[in-house]
């Protein structure tokens, strides 16, 4: 009697640990027992919660990503369709317009590639100082032939001088 009164306690956590460990993120885990069970309770039920939340939030960002290429599928099938019909004439400007749709696609889908590629538990921070005005100049260069195209000047200025960050 007295080592069941003992052990139910640790079973109730353990089974509570098979829940979570099954993706079941709803009931908590009772928090009774010695004090080393409700520790070991009061853990499984914060990281309960965390998964909870973490679970929350890849719905809403699957939910944002597939919207956020809906958008420019749509209209690049709508000009497509179009052309096709023959209810538009395939100008170059409505062929721009669509490769730019394209090109937003692919920006949205190497987005995810990163995303997922940071979230993965292989990912490892490697901090080191980066010069802030050399990684702006980095930056402008990239971009400053399309920013000139738009009539645009990139200027490259630094408030600090340098900061720790993963590249």
């Amino acid at each position: 009697y007295f080592a069941a009164r003992l052990s139910r306690p640790a079973r109730s956590v353990a089974a509570g640990l098979d829940r979570i460990s099954c993706g079941n993120l709803s009931e908590a885990i009772p928090e009774v027992g010695a004090t080393e069970i409700v520790h070991i309770a009061r853990a499984a039920n914060r990281m309960q919660r965390q998964l909870a939340g973490e679970r929350e939030t890849r719905k809403q960002w699957a939910q944002d990503v597939a919207h956020d290429l809906r958008t420019p599928i749509a209209a690049i099938k709508a000009q497509m369709e179009g052309m096709r019909d023959g209810v538009l004439p395939p100008t170059r400007q409505r062929l721009e317009r669509t490769c730019a749709e394209v090109e937003r696609i692919e920006r949205l889908v190497s987005a995810l590639d990163e995303l997922t590629r940071l979230e993965s538990p292989e990912m490892r921070l490697e901090p080191r100082t980066i010069d802030a005005l050399g990684l702006l100049e980095g930056s402008a260069d990239l971009w400053e032939s399309r920013a000139a195209d738009k009539g645009l000047r990139i200027e490259r200025r630094a408030g600090i001088g340098s900061f720790v960050a993963d590249e």
